[in-house]
């Protein structure tokens, strides 16, 4: 697959590169322990054959938050 006249869902390469942290509040033997977990991502997808007045490719941003509580 991939050759010129290809159907636009034929992926030549998908890309997502990713950051992520996490910040722990604080903990305890007695209760737990709280935490934020942030993640961003940026993805990239090309096609083989975009179509005529189709962009070449697409991109996107995205940001993650979880605020987690973990049980003792």
């Amino acid at each position: 697959y991939g050759y010129p006249g290809a159907p636009a869902s034929m992926n030549r390469s998908v890309q997502e590169f990713t950051l992520g942290l996490t910040h722990t509040f604080w903990t305890s033997r007695n209760y737990g322990t709280l935490a934020l977990i942030t993640q961003a991502s940026y993805v990239t997808r090309s096609p083989f054959d975009a179509a005529t007045g189709a962009p070449e490719n697409a991109h996107t941003g995205m940001g993650f938050a979880d605020l987690r509580y973990t049980l003792p």
